[in-house]
This record gives C-alpha cells, sequence and structure tokens, in this order.
C-alpha cells in the first residue's frame, strides 16, 4: 500500500495517516493522472503542499514502485504542450474513448455475419472505418469541426463499439435483434466501472463512456441515434441488416418541457445576487454568461460561437433609442435573431474599453472576438465544454448560502435549465411583469412547433380550465 512504502521511504507520517485508510499507490496515481495539476483537491486532508511532495516522492521511486505519474500533473493545462495529454491514456483493447480504443483483428467487422458480401458505397472494409463515415457525414460543410449533435452521435456510437467488443465479443456488424436489446437492457443498469463524473475529460484516464443508468428520455435518443447509424450502414451497402429497427421502447411519459427543471423567481435572484458577488474578471465573465442565457433563452453552444461581429443594433418604430439582435445559428442550421438586453451590451461595451479596445462593439476590429471573451486574458473564447463546467460550480456556490429545499434545486440544476427558466418565466410572467406572446417565445428559442414552446406554459392550461368550467357552467344553466 502507499501507507507502507511511505514507511519505508520516511515519507511524513502526516501523510501516511491521511491516505492509509482509503487509498493506495494506484489509487492515487489514477486521481493525480486523471485529474492533473489540482488532483489534491479530490483527496480529502491533502492541501497543494503536501501533494507536491506526494508525486516528487512518487516520480523519484516510481521504478521501484512500478508506477509511472505523467509529466502533465505538475503543468498548467494552457503551458502544455500540443499531443502531450493524449499520451496520458495508451491505446489499449478496454473501456477507453473511440480514438484510443485497440480493435481486436478478429472482431474488426471484416467477417461480420451481416455484412454484405460485395463492395460498398463507402469504400471501407471495417466497422471502425464505417462509423467514422456515418460521422463525417454528420459534419459535412464543416471540415473538421464537432458540433454538439456530431458529438452526441459519437457517444452513441463509442458505446455500442466499447460494449459489442468488451461484453458481447462481437463486432457491429454482427449483432443482431437479440443483442440490441442486450445493449439497452445494459444502458439501463451499467456496471461501476462503466460510469463516471461527466466533467472527466477524454484524455483522462478517469474518463467513462457512461454517467451512470440512462433516462428514460436519453434511452430513447440512444436508440433513435444506433437506428440512424445502422440505417446508413444499411443504405451504404455495408451492412444487411437494421437490428435497432426490430426493437420497440416503451413509450415516453410525456413530461412537459421544463417540468420540475427551471428556478423559481426568487432562486433565480440567489443566483444572480450570488454570481454578481465576485467582481473579478472571471466572476464577472461567469455572470455575464449567466445572464445572457437567462435573458435570451441561448444554447451552450449558440451562445459559445456567437461574436461581436453577430451583434446587430437597430432602430426599432415606437422605441426611442437603438436595440441589439444577437444573430445566432440553431440546430438544423437555422438562422434567427434574438434580441439582447441593452444592460448586457452596455456591460461588453466597458470591457471592451478596459481591455484597450473599441468600445463600440460594432466596430470592425471587433468582430472577431468571442462575446464571451476572457477580456483580461488574451480574448480567448468560451467552449461549450468549459461554459458548462464554470456555471455548474457557480450554482454549487450559490447554493451553499440557501435554504435545504433551493440549495438541492440548484446543485441539480444545468446551465441548460436557464433556457428553461427563461421560457417560463417569460410566457408566465414574474411578480409585475407581464407574460410575453407565446410565438416571440418560439421564435427567440429556435422551436420549429408552437406545440413544443407551449409547453413552457402554465397560465395556458389554467386558462383552459377555467374557460372550459364557465363553459360547463352555462350548458348546465341551459
Amino acid at each position: 500500500t502507499l501507507a507502507e512504502l511511505a514507511r519505508k521511504h520516511q515519507v511524513a507520517e502526516a501523510v501516511i495517516a491521511r491516505l492509509r485508510n482509503f487509498m493506495d499507490a494506484e489509487a492515487l496515481r489514477a486521481i493525480a493522472d486523471g485529474v492533473g495539476l489540482r488532483w489534491w483537491a479530490h483527496v480529502p486532508g491533502i492541501a497543494q503542499l503536501k501533494a507536491t511532495r506526494i508525486v516528487d516522492w512518487l516520480r523519484k521511486h516510481e521504478e521501484e514502485i512500478g508506477l509511472r505519474i505523467g509529466s502533465h500533473v505538475a503543468t498548467q493545462r494552457t503551458h502544455l504542450q500540443p499531443g502531450e495529454l493524449a499520451l496520458v491514456v495508451r491505446a489499449s483493447t478496454s473501456v477507453v474513448p473511440f480514438e484510443k480504443f485497440k480493435m481486436p483483428p478478429e472482431l474488426d467487422g471484416r467477417a461480420g455475419v451481416f455484412r454484405n458480401p460485395g463492395p460498398n458505397l463507402l469504400g471501407v472494409d471495417n466497422d471502425l472505418a464505417a462509423v467514422e463515415m456515418w460521422l463525417r457525414s454528420k459534419r459535412a460543410g464543416e471540415g473538421a469541426k464537432e458540433n454538439p449533435t456530431v458529438r452526441s452521435y459519437r457517444k452513441e456510437a463509442e458505446r455500442l463499439v466499447l460494449w459489442a467488443i468488451l461484453v458481447r465479443k462481437k463486432p457491429i456488424s454482427s449483432l443482431d435483434v437479440g443483442d440490441a436489446n442486450a445493449y439497452l437492457s445494459f444502458l439501463q443498469s451499467p456496471p461501476p466501472d462503466w460510469c463516471g463524473a461527466r466533467h472527466h475529460q477524454r484524455w483522462s484516464p478517469l474518463w467513462r463512456p457512461l454517467e451512470g443508468p440512462l433516462s428514460e428520455a436519453s434511452l430513447g435518443r440512444s436508440h433513435s441515434i444506433l437506428k440512424s447509424l445502422y440505417g446508413f450502414l444499411q443504405s451504404q451497402s455495408y451492412s444487411m441488416g437494421n437490428p435497432f429497427s426490430a426493437v420497440s421502447l416503451p413509450r415516453e411519459s410525456g413530461r412537459p418541457l421544463g417540468s420540475s427543471r427551471t428556478l423559481s423567481p426568487a432562486q433565480w435572484r440567489a443566483v444572480t445576487t450570488g454570481l454578481n458577488a465576485d467582481q473579478s474578471s472571471a466572476g464577472r465573465r461567469l455572470s455575464r454568461a449567466a445572464n445572457i442565457l437567462y435573458s435570451t433563452g441561448l444554447r451552450l453552444s449558440e451562445l459559445t460561437g456567437a461574436t461581436f461581429g453577430h451583434l446587430d443594433c437597430v432602430e426599432v418604430e415606437g422605441m426611442d433609442r437603438p436595440e441589439w439582435l444577437l444573430t445566432v445559428v440553431g440546430k438544423g442550421k437555422k438562422v434567427r435573431e434574438v434580441p439582447l438586453p441593452l444592460h448586457l451590451v452596455d456591460e461588453l461595451s466597458a470591457e471592451l474599453r478596459a481591455a484597450g479596445l473599441p468600445a463600440d462593439p460594432k466596430a470592425p476590429s471587433n468582430s472577431k472576438i468571442p462575446l464571451l471573451a476572457a477580456f483580461s486574458e488574451g480574448l480567448e473564447g468560451w467552449g461549450a465544454s468549459g461554459l458548462y463546467k464554470a456555471i455548474k460550480k457557480g450554482l454549487w456556490r450559490v447554493a451553499d448560502g440557501l435554504e435545504a429545499e433551493d440549495a438541492k434545486q440548484l446543485r441539480a440544476a444545468s446551465p441548460h435549465w436557464l433556457r428553461h427558466t427563461h421560457a417560463s418565466h417569460a410566457l408566465n410572467g414574474r411578480a409585475g411583469l407581464e407574460p410575453i406572446p407565446l410565438q416571440i417565445i418560439q421564435n427567440n428559442l429556435g422551436h420549429s412547433s408552437v406545440g413544443t414552446t407551449s409547453g413552457y406554459l402554465k397560465t395556458e392550461r389554467n386558462d383552459r380550465v377555467r374557460a372550459m368550467q364557465k363553459f360547463w357552467a352555462n350548458a348546465e344553466r341551459r
């Protein structure tokens, strides 16, 4: 154990005492390699100084104990060389990301049971290459760029390939209807060693393909995407059939959009107050991002992809000042214009001025600057994943100062809840604020159907009940 090794090499007794009850050397190495520089924050009782001493000790004795700590553990992420993190996890036939998975030759699909015997339109001869062609078809016109849809499709294909090879011992071109049913059952009750926290990135040894059992909605999406995958392989003459097309899932319960996934007005006020309390550059940036998401209902990817060049100042009839619109590209490449509050534009203008840039958001030199730029750190943008984690941490921090029920709601919330909260508060109104017409919110959110947007509407249901009561009362009088 780490404690025994530590005694042998006379490491501080206080460190031994804190580690002996819950960790051995391999577990410690996995946490350090998996998290990186601040790994010690995940180990109770270990602070930065002790962590540095432990890493130094493990490196000094790595030959003797047979464990190697990666160089990235002592280096800030921004200072790492390109490709350095890619070396942390080696290619293997185990539960690793797609790009690190080492396919056994006998299971690569060249002899798949349901492979078409003749040539195929993809021009490939193995399952991984066929899946990659399917993923490429989803990002056509964007080069190598991976949008959220492509990442979602890759996740589902990755899970299936890992399960087929490691659990079922079959190539995916040999899976039949029974295998498809077994796989969906697996997603509903995955083993613990297949599950891990979402925040572990793909380079980390702590990455896992699942967080836990899939919800009813997530299982339905997985089923739909895998049907699409096999439909593509079949249409390109690579595969003879689609095992997932013969599998039926129970109908979803039809939970209304945003139901129990919105913040109350009081909870949202607590969030804004808590986030605004941090007036550092990073704190202002996080607060601004959360306020834009709540004020507009944008998706994370829509906001992180926006630049100052997407802002437009327009004259609106009947208003005594210009208003601002943000042009975004949503799902299905649909372009829409979303109004942006003037006070947030003023805040962005102040950040530009403080960074020594033209204060006018429409200045040509500002056009390529991300709307969520780190103005004090080289104008670097925020990726969707980074923004997700930052808002989650912010919500947890605010939750620490709230009553139990409110704290529980904020800890359960994700950044997408701000979109739900925007829709619910706008459609149903708040204290002193009239409800916004349904069609306006539909356009802001980018919903194709007004029925989707009305799922957020509580007052519409109440109005219908009251109207029917009047109808029934009139009928009774007659």
